[in-house]
């Protein structure tokens, strides 16, 4: 992570403080945990790749994304009219829903099903603080 952070930061003279890394696993472990999203998926995607066992099949307008879902949304490629602008963009918008999500409905076992999603599976530089 340290030679990526350092060859991105050199590409695009940006400052990276810190990173989080996780498996998909673990994001749809803490989608799934923190009860899905409501999201508006803003067109049709559809894509397919049998030897990722990838599918994604999700139509546009508003949905509660399970963990699943929600991965097939952050996955999906194409589409976008500004490309990968556009795609980072959309990702970046899930987040804050996310981020509301969980500020909305934090519990105690809410927060216990999160950490265990993460306890295995995240590599990163930040500290809990």
């Amino acid at each position: 992570m340290d030679v990526l952070c350092d060859t991105i930061e050199t590409s695009l003279c940006v400052t990276i403080d810190r990173y989080v890394l996780m498996d998909t696993e673990a994001f749809i472990g803490i989608i799934d945990a923190i009860g899905g999203v409501d999201y508006y998926i803003p067109f049709d995607m559809d894509y397919e790749d049998p030897e990722q066992e990838l599918y994604i099949h999700l139509k546009e307008g508003m949905h509660h994304l399970d963990g699943k879902a929600a991965e097939q949304f952050i996955r999906y490629r194409s589409g976008y009219v500004t490309g990968d602008i556009g795609r980072v963009e959309a990702r970046a918008d899930f987040l804050k829903a996310v981020y509301h999500t969980v500020r909305d409905n934090m519990s105690v076992s809410v927060a216990i099903e999160i950490a265990k999603q993460l306890f295995d599976s995240v590599t990163t530089n930040a500290s809990l603080e």
